[in-house]
């Protein structure tokens, strides 16, 4: 069985749990959420180039907005 995993950060401590999910928690998608889409980005590019697969998405979330940070954790494992 494989996972939906969400990562809250795209900072270094964010990529390194992502990359570990990927690696080791049988993750079919892992989705990194930053208020900064740009650091969602480039953590997931960092991601999938180690991993070898696009299995990290990156998506814009404000964690402080209670709708949207329930509605992107909805679909997650």
């Amino acid at each position: 069985m494989s996972f939906v995993y969400a990562v809250l950060g795209g900072g270094r401590q964010g990529t390194a749990a992502a990359y570990d999910m990927a690696r080791f928690g049988d993750a079919k998608q892992v989705l990194i959420a930053d208020i900064s889409l740009e650091a969602a980005q480039k953590s997931a590019a960092r991601v999938n180039k180690l991993i070898g697969a696009p299995v990290a998405e990156a998506h814009h979330v404000d964690v402080t907005n209670h709708d949207e940070l329930k509605a992107f954790l909805d679909n997650v494992d």
